[in-house]
């Protein structure tokens, strides 16, 4: 496999992303183990009280003033191990025991009166929040807190549940980006499903159009002849649409050859249109192919390959043989705003006309629908932006939650 590698733009990104982690908040914790627990965040909104804690008869139970959001798989760092491994002694539970943790930037703002919750062999310890400090070196930086153990007690852990108005989960992936982390409870089910039909799409695709000998995608044309996009290729590398979060097994796909033109080609291109989402910019969008055996410095030379065709776009569109990608229905359904009988078609004539898209406007058959075309064109061509629209979606969700 020919791989063709810009040695400055390879250097010039992995110093910027060196520099970023120096320069990220985060980055003296990256390669330490965090603590997951579920949390108990004081929600002042909901809570009846002073803000002095003085008038509090007890701190869980009926009598309690005190709500609390909870969530689920919140990380802590620099929980001593020796937490984990209290033990009984002829006096009880030692109910002295305290320690300090560190909340990460961007999460949460610790408060007094905050509990956590590590889960055992032994039973649910749990910890209250006593006092709270803030690095303020750096606007953006950590919260210590100190903490005491409290309970080891299932009934404390019912009225801990109990208190709670809010549930929310942690997102480890996304902290220190742009995502929010924390998800209220009755949007994970829709984003563990959006997100699952989104990678069972990027694995289809893969199985039926990933050629590993060139590390690039196939389609398949009139003839049985393979059709390779370069320009589809820039789309996929440019926005990531093969990477998921913690899956170290992604891949880069190789450009193929060099073309001078590419970047104005990508310009006039399907998937340029889709990135600016300007109606006035719909309009047929034509190309032609030519053998991928023309580019001499193109691994299908050295392969000497004549089953493969580069798609191209022609200087003069609709001329003779020149291929549609956007036939009139579609473009007219698009600036019309037309009524469609294709689920995919539809959610990208929303997306193009930049109307609000949630997550439960994606159908979540979309992948059976895209099957069922039987690998033809459309799927080659419009599985990249589809991609595109739900991960686009789903970050602006996060992002709004």
């Amino acid at each position: 496999m020919a791989i063709l590698i810009n040695e400055q733009k390879l250097v010039d990104d992995n110093v910027f992303q060196y520099e970023n982690r120096l320069n990220s908040s985060i980055s003296r914790f990256l390669d330490k183990s965090p603590t997951f627990v579920t949390y108990y965040h004081v929600n002042y909104q909901e809570t009846t009280m002073d803000g002095g804690f003085r008038d509090i008869e007890e701190i869980l139970g009926n009598r309690s003033p005190l709500k609390f959001q909870k969530i689920e798989n919140f990380p802590l760092y620099g929980i001593d191990p020796v937490v984990l491994n209290i033990t009984d002694s002829e006096q009880g539970l030692d109910t002295d025991y305290s320690g300090e943790a560190v909340v990460l930037p961007n999460t949460i703002k610790p408060l007094q009166n905050d509990f956590f919750m590590i889960n055992t062999i032994k039973g649910s310890f749990i910890f209250r929040v006593v006092a709270i400090q803030y690095d303020n070196i750096r606007p953006d930086n950590f919260y210590k807190l100190e903490f005491r153990f409290e309970y080891l007690d299932e009934e404390k852990v019912d009225n801990l549940n109990n208190q709670v108005h809010e549930r929310f989960t942690c997102l480890l992936e996304n902290i220190g980006t742009e995502n929010t982390c924390l998800i209220q409870e009755e949007y994970m089910d829709i984003v563990n499903k959006v997100d699952s039909m989104y990678h069972d799409m990027v694995q289809t695709y893969k199985v039926i159009f990933y050629n590993e000998r060139y590390n690039c995608f196939l389609g398949e044309i009139e003839g049985g002849k393979k059709i390779y996009d370069p320009l589809q290729t820039v789309f996929f590398n440019k926005h990531k649409l093969l990477n998921r979060k913690n899956d170290l097994k992604t891949i880069v796909l190789t450009e193929g050859f060099v073309d001078p033109k590419r970047e104005l080609k990508y310009e006039k291109s399907i998937y340029r249109l889709f990135e600016r989402r300007d109606t006035k910019l719909i309009r047929p969008l034509y190309y032609n192919t030519f053998p991928a055996m023309y580019k001499k410095d193109s691994q299908f030379y050295r392969w000497h390959d004549q089953s493969i065709y580069v798609a191209d776009i022609p200087v003069l569109p609709n001329l003779e043989g020149d291929i549609n990608l956007l036939p009139l229905e579609i473009a007219n359904s698009f600036k019309m705003n037309g009524p469609t009988e294709s689920k995919y078609i539809e959610l990208m004539q929303k997306f193009i006309r930049r109307e609000e898209i949630s997550l439960y406007d994606i159908p979540l058959d979309l992948n059976e629908e895209l099957l069922l075309l039987d690998a033809n064109e459309e799927v080659f061509f419009f599985t990249p932006i589809l991609l595109y629209i739900i991960k686009t979606t789903m970050t602006n969700f996060l992002s709004s939650k």
